[in-house]
C-alpha cells in the first residue's frame, strides 16, 4: 500500500476573509478602550488615547477635550449628569475615528 503525498497547503486559506477579521478585530480594539475607560472609578483617556490616532484633528474637537479634562477624576466628583453622559460622548467620538481614513 503506497502513501500519496498531499501538497503543502497554505495555513492562511482556511482563514477567513481578512477584511472582515480586520474588522472584528477592530470592534474588538473599541470595545476594551470603552470598556477601560468608563469601567473604573475614574475616567481613564488613556484608553481613549489607545484609539484615537495621534495626529488626528478628533484631537482637537470639543468631546476629546472634555474627555481630556476629565482625565483620573474620580466618577463619584462628576456630576449625575456628565456621568450619564460619558458614555455617549465616547461612543460618538469612537464613532468618528471608525469614519476617518486610515493612514
Amino acid at each position: 500500500m503506497t502513501d500519496s503525498i498531499q501538497p503543502a497547503q497554505n495555513p492562511l486559506s482556511a482563514l477567513p476573509n481578512i477584511n472582515e477579521l480586520a474588522e472584528q478585530a477592530s470592534a474588538a480594539r473599541f470595545a476594551k478602550a470603552r470598556s477601560d475607560a468608563l469601567s473604573q472609578s475614574f475616567f481613564n483617556v488613556c484608553a481613549v488615547d489607545r484609539v484615537v490616532p495621534m495626529k488626528s484633528p478628533l484631537r482637537e474637537t470639543v468631546e476629546y477635550r472634555l474627555l481630556i479634562d476629565l482625565h483620573c477624576i474620580s466618577m463619584k466628583d462628576m456630576s449625575p449628569e456628565l456621568q450619564a453622559s460619558l458614555p455617549q460622548i465616547v461612543d460618538q467620538l469612537f464613532a468618528r475615528v471608525m469614519l476617518e481614513p486610515r493612514a
